[in-house]
């Protein structure tokens, strides 16, 4: 395991049309202005807050695509071998009237709880904020960063993130096999079906 830049990973350039996210950022914005915000937009905008800053996300076509199957991908995973895994979606996280942010998926295993072990990150585009920085001062134990066709999951040991091949908290998962079911317009339907196949398959050998 190595330490990682988080500029390394959650920077990107989109290349495909439906990926272009649209953002917008605000500074000097105070936390009561942000929650008035996060009311009133409702779940098509995406909001990260830090200490003042608030950007404003509003993700294409293409990063829905991909969180969506991605969650449906990991949760057929986790029936597949009866796993206890709760899905809460992008729940809002915060930080004591300073950082807020939401994951594009989340999960906790066993035990329901306010800090989740796993956050997903699709990058389809780049954030103006750190928001792996965000996700180490809240405490969550692993982000997975899906970007380029591939997962990157980054663990947190003694307050730093370090990448690693597979998941602490998921340990099992082929995470490489999962990321081949991945990809922009494919029918997910057809890929969770065929990605359930593959599972019984292995475990059958």
């Amino acid at each position: 395991m190595t330490d990682i830049a988080p500029s390394s990973i959650f920077a990107y350039e989109p290349v495909l049309d439906g990926a272009r996210d649209r953002r917008y950022v605000m500074f000097n914005v105070d936390w009561d202005i942000y929650e008035r915000l996060r009311d009133r937009l409702g779940n098509g905008v995406r909001l990260t807050y830090d200490e003042g800053t608030l950007e404003l996300m509003s993700p294409g076509y293409t990063h829905e695509d991909l969180k969506t199957l991605i969650a449906r991908l990991l949760e057929a995973w986790a029936e597949e071998n009866d796993v206890d895994l709760n899905g809460y979606g992008n729940v809002t996280l915060k930080q004591l009237e300073r950082r807020a942010l939401e994951p594009d998926e989340c999960y906790c295993v066993g035990r329901t709880q306010s800090t989740p072990d796993i956050a997903i990150e699709v990058i389809t585009s780049s954030s103006h904020i750190d928001k792996l920085e965000l996700y180490r001062t809240l405490g969550v134990r692993e982000v997975w960063a899906y970007t380029k066709e591939k997962f990157v999951i980054l663990e947190l040991r003694d307050s730093v993130y370090f990448t690693r091949c597979d998941s602490g908290v998921l340990p099992g998962l082929d995470i490489n096999q999962l990321a081949t079911f991945v990809g922009p317009n494919a029918n997910q339907t057809s890929q969770v079906k065929e990605y359930r196949r593959a599972l019984q398959l292995r475990r059958s050998l």
